[in-house]
């Protein structure tokens, strides 16, 4: 898959599955906000949200090797 500057999501994540470790730093640095935010706004405990936030990020890196788009990673991981 050739690299681009500013690649997709879905890219990044490819990447990842694929062995790339820098590309899951990437998706981190642009999801990690998002996704404690939306954790913090449904659970209404910064404690709930903080295991919620790392059980999502500990699973992404479980199912790494399993993923394949199918819609856009946003989807995936929400």
């Amino acid at each position: 898959m050739p690299q681009t500057d500013n690649p997709s999501d879905e890219e990044l994540m490819e990447r990842y599955r694929d062995g790339d470790a820098g590309a899951f730093d990437a998706l981190y640095g642009r999801h990690k906000g998002g996704v404690f935010r939306y954790f913090a706004r449904q659970c209404g405990s910064r404690g709930i949200a903080e295991e919620l936030f790392q059980d999502v990020w500990m699973n992404l890196i479980r199912a790494r090797a399993a993923y394949t788009v199918q819609a856009k990673f946003t989807t995936y991981l929400y």
